[in-house]
């Protein structure tokens, strides 16, 4: 006899980590639940954490350091810091930098962003190559003020980061 086998190739599931669970970080993960992402929000703020109640996000309560020895990284991992402080941000872009990712945005003003790339250069933490990689101030500029704006042109950038979508940014430092 013969049996034919058909086979589908199984995508792996593209992972959305999100680094701040404030206004911005809440905002993001509540479009990327209908965009079939698995989301992680991750935040050490119990209070801030538990004020997000979607279904299909996970949440880590812990400080990053923590919740990096419990997070996996690979090729299809998307990530997004926002947290509530600068130095929090530049942490987790130290750490992420030399992960595997999709994706690697930090939030910021061009301020902001200047002050890392020239503290990273000078205390040698990465090199501008994979600084340029970097997508900060992340997003797309759509003009946006309200944090759900905000994490419109994140999520945006993101979605065409998967699609294979090459979006020029005017603005790099």
């Amino acid at each position: 006899g013969v049996m034919k086998i058909f086979l589908e190739p199984m995508q792996r599931s593209k992972q959305l980590l999100i680094f701040g669970a404030g206004h911005v970080g809440s905002a993001i993960a509540g479009f990327a639940q209908t965009l079939n992402f698995k989301t992680v929000l991750i935040d050490e703020r119990s209070d801030i954490l538990n004020k997000v109640n979607m279904q299909s996000t996970y949440k880590i309560q812990l400080h990053h350091a923590e919740a990096f020895e419990v997070l996996n990284f690979d090729t299809d991992t998307y990530i997004v810091i926002c947290t509530h402080l600068h130095e929090y941000d530049r942490e987790i872009l130290a750490y992420c930098l030399n992960q595997p990712n999709a994706y690697l945005g930090m939030i910021g003003s061009k301020r902001k962003v200047m002050v890392t790339r020239k503290r990273f250069m000078l205390q040698e933490i990465t090199t501008k190559e994979l600084l340029d990689k970097v997508d900060m101030p992340m997003g797309l500029d759509i003009g946006q003020n309200s944090p759900a704006e905000i994490a419109l042109g994140i999520i945006a950038k993101i979605i065409a980061v998967s699609n294979g979508k090459e979006i020029l940014t005017p603005f790099k430092i």
